[in-house]
């Protein structure tokens, strides 16, 4: 079950990659990377807490994946905000900074996600 929703992470992970910069749909593509980001986010959280509470993780890194998950947490909500802005002007420069801001969410999601990949135990 934890491995299923690791890959549920990376798949989340490779769709906001594969966002298209300059299709007609980039409102569209965008607002549902970042939903995917999200889902992706809540779900591995919701592993940590199991991790949590079966006692596979310590405090320490408990604190180091929340730690990261705050990074996660800033950019998603600064991607947020941008996307809102674009939605509004649809201007070059409101654009390129969207496309950060998500490159920053897909960034700091990977990371996370990377950091917990050890703790994830395989269900045979």
């Amino acid at each position: 079950m934890k491995t299923r929703k690791y890959l549920i992470g990376l798949f989340g992970l490779a769709l906001l990659v594969a966002i298209g910069c300059a299709s007609a749909t980039f409102v569209r593509d965008s607002y549902r990377g970042l939903m995917v980001s999200a889902a992706t986010y809540e779900t591995t959280m919701e592993s940590v807490a199991d991790l949590c509470k079966q006692g596979l993780i310590t405090n320490e890194q408990k604190d180091k994946i929340v730690f990261i998950a705050g990074h996660y947490y800033v950019a998603y909500h600064s991607a947020v905000d941008a996307l809102v802005t674009y939605e509004k002007s649809k201007t070059l420069e409101d654009k390129e900074k969207l496309v950060l801001t998500i490159n920053s969410v897909s960034k700091t999601l990977a990371e996370l996600l990377e950091y917990i990949k050890p703790y994830i135990v395989e269900v045979k």
